[in-house]
């Protein structure tokens, strides 16, 4: 244990490669190590003295072998200076694993192939959470349990009014961050919002536009666009009005191809347009699908249509695993109605049967949301 604790100290300093060279001849030694100390003891002719001065060293408390539930044994040694050894083998007395620690936290711990007696892989805490790999080819080290860097949010240097529009209906406000960046805001005094804000990154580019409004109801309609900074082509726009978001995508061309609709009954509509390989969009007739509330008996919702408005049929994906299939006529009323489950024969229900089984697993229609079957780009 004593050596191990001091292979634990070496490895402070050292580079990935290093450690990987080392644990590879450290692991290999204590195997045999291991081996040769037990053909010593019962060698005949062992010098005394000898004997005396490892015993010296080597002073450890050897806990009582404990059992493991997958029928492993655990034995846990501690030495002089605290660092604690803790080994696990195979009912055939084949070492798995060797795991050290130090009093000062310092960790390493190896599993072995039980068969060959070779390290598979090690993981240690000096210098890092590392973990080495063992291969034919070599020692494969990389970091684990790595915190994901949090970029620091610029400090804001000031924020100031620097005039007024022609009209005197705005203020024109100034604010300045310590990343270079800044943001000019068209704010109205009488409703006291931020009507339009543009957001400009350190190097001077329009990267997103904010514009507030105040609808007639009272409620506040907010659009959010985001900017290819270096085409200065809108990439998508989040709208936000009285409970709805609804969030467009554009490609390069500014064209729509897709739309994210949340609803307030917790539908969630996604709408999206064919787009060949050349980046052409045909919004003529685009696809249509609903993902349903996680509460919901309903996971999923696909439509496919005839043509743009004419539904030829709509499926649902069961959280249960099963799918049903909604044939709706002319006025996208449910008309005939078939449960699939796997490994059993289709059922189709009777038409009187339709109305209580889509209420009953929740499914939404017109009479919930009229515009429930619309695959078009708008509210």
């Amino acid at each position: 244990v004593g050596n191990i604790q001091r292979e634990l100290n070496e490895f402070k300093g050292k580079t990935a490669r290093e450690m990987a060279d080392l644990t590879s001849q450290k692991d290999a030694f204590k195997v045999k190590a291991e081996n040769e100390a037990q053909r010593a003891d019962k060698a005949e002719g062992i010098i005394p003295a000898l004997k005396e001065k490892v015993a010296k060293y080597t002073t450890t408390k050897e806990g009582k072998p404990k059992l493991l539930s997958n029928g492993n044994t655990e034995t846990i040694k501690v030495n002089k200076n605290g660092a604690r050894m803790t080994t696990e083998k195979t009912p055939e007395d084949k070492v798995l694993s060797v795991a050290v620690e130090t009093i000062n936290g310092d960790r390493r711990k190896t599993t072995f192939d039980p068969v060959t007696g070779k390290p598979l892989k090690t993981f240690t805490n000096v210098n890092g959470d590392k973990l080495i790999e063992y291969t034919e080819k070599g020692a494969k080290i990389k970091d684990v349990n790595v915190k994901k860097a949090v970029a620091k949010k610029p400090e804001l240097l000031s924020d100031k009014v620097v005039g007024t529009t022609s009209d005197n209906k705005y203020q024109l406000i100034k604010r300045t961050y310590s990343d270079g960046s800044y943001e000019d805001i068209k704010y109205d005094p009488y409703n006291q919002l931020a009507a339009l804000t543009e957001k400009f990154n350190g190097n001077g580019k329009l990267v997103e536009t904010v514009s507030i409004q105040r609808m007639s109801d009272g409620n506040l309609m907010t659009s959010i666009a985001s900017i290819n900074p270096e085409t200065g082509a809108v990439t998508k726009i989040l709208e936000q009005y009285n409970g709805r978001t609804r969030l467009s995508f554009y490609n390069e061309n500014g064209k729509q191809y897709k739309e994210v609709q949340k609803l307030p009954n917790g539908l969630k509509r996604i709408i999206t347009a064919k787009t060949d390989k050349y980046g052409n969009v045909d919004a003529s007739n685009p696809t249509l699908k609903y993902i349903y509330p996680k509460n919901s008996k309903i996971k999923s919702s696909t439509i496919d249509y005839r043509c743009k408005f004419y539904v030829k049929n709509e499926t649902l994906t069961m959280r249960d695993g099963s799918t049903v299939s909604v044939l709706v006529d002319g006025n996208y009323r449910p008309y005939k109605v078939t449960i699939m489950k796997k490994g059993e024969e289709p059922v189709e229900l009777a038409r009187e049967e339709i109305g209580d089984y889509l209420a009953e697993i929740g499914k939404v229609g017109v009479r919930e949301d009229r515009k429930y079957y619309s695959n078009t780009f708008r509210w």
